[in-house]
């Protein structure tokens, strides 16, 4: 039953309850539906995954205040009876009675108070405003960028496509729901970058060697080549002021990038997030250019 503990919710099954029926409910289903399409998807469990599952689909559903009364009530008869026991007692008189603590308690919860409906946001997928060809320029501000002598230099970044990242809640439930047409999901910036100690730099084909790469060829430290040099930003902070516009020119790709065969591998670009934003390209163009790794 791929159980790691008497728990309620130490076993895959519980897990695959909870992330399907919240999937659910944040992709507009009402709470209805949502509880019929859990319902539906679990429907052919054998008698002791089943167990579990109208365990775990009562405590999911009462945690997010939603418990229907039939729900509950299975899940006490199920208690009540002791049939979830069996499988504990049978490993050993420990698990068993540890068990039977977690279906009292789990009992108490059940015929007490209900807590709020919660909300569940309506999915808001994200997409930056840039167009393919701008390009931003960042001043390094960081403490990260002190210690690394850093400070004040200036990235560079310009947007080479869109990176679309499908809505992971779709890939569970898109079985229940059907397709609706064009897939969800955020789109997000690939960038390529360059550093300066000049603000008036702009990057131009003639500086696309000098583009830093994320990923290059396992070969001697001082014969390196560069393999991929695409980024996405994953998010932005709250003031948009910390890129400014430069201006759009031609996508610049480093010689002998083939960025189409590196779309159509398996090879993801090298994802940055805010919080360590300047830290993951300091940390790029140290190691590129210095042969310093600054992560150990």
């Amino acid at each position: 039953m791929g159980a790691w503990g008497v728990k309620l919710d130490q076993n895959d099954i519980y897990a695959d309850v909870r992330d399907l029926y919240t999937a659910l409910l944040r992709c507009g289903l009402s709470d209805e539906d949502a509880l019929n399409k859990t319902l539906e998807k679990f429907s052919a469990y054998a008698e002791d995954d089943n167990l579990l599952f109208r365990l775990s689909l009562a405590d999911v559903m009462f945690r997010l205040g939603r418990l229907t009364n039939e729900v509950r009530d299975n899940a006490l008869h199920i208690i009540d009876s002791g049939a979830d026991l069996d499988v504990w007692y049978q490993s050993s008189q420990e698990l068993g009675d540890a068990r039977r603590k977690v279906l009292a308690a789990l009992k108490d919860q059940l015929c007490g108070e209900q807590p709020a409906k919660k909300k569940i946001g309506k999915k808001r997928y994200k997409k930056c405003s840039w167009k393919c060809g701008d390009i931003y320029r960042y001043t390094f501000t960081s403490e990260t960028a002190e210690k690394y002598d850093m400070l004040g230099k200036y990235l560079f970044v310009q947007k080479i496509a869109d990176y679309f990242v499908p809505d992971s809640d779709m890939k569970i439930v898109s079985s229940l729901i059907g397709s609706t047409g064009k897939k969800p999901g955020d789109i997000y910036p690939m960038i390529h970058i360059w550093i300066s100690d000049d603000a008036d730099f702009v990057p131009s084909p003639q500086h696309s060697s000098e583009c830093i790469p994320t990923m290059w060829c396992k070969q001697d430290l001082d014969d390196r080549k560069p393999l991929d040099h695409r980024f996405y930003i994953l998010n932005f902070p709250g003031k948009s002021s910390s890129f400014e516009f430069v201006c759009n020119t031609d996508p610049i790709f480093p010689d002998k990038e083939r960025f189409d065969a590196l779309q159509q591998s398996c090879l993801k670009p090298k994802h940055l997030t805010w919080k360590f934003f300047e830290k993951h390209v300091i940390g790029r163009y140290m190691f590129w250019t210095k042969h310093i790794d600054i992560f150990r």
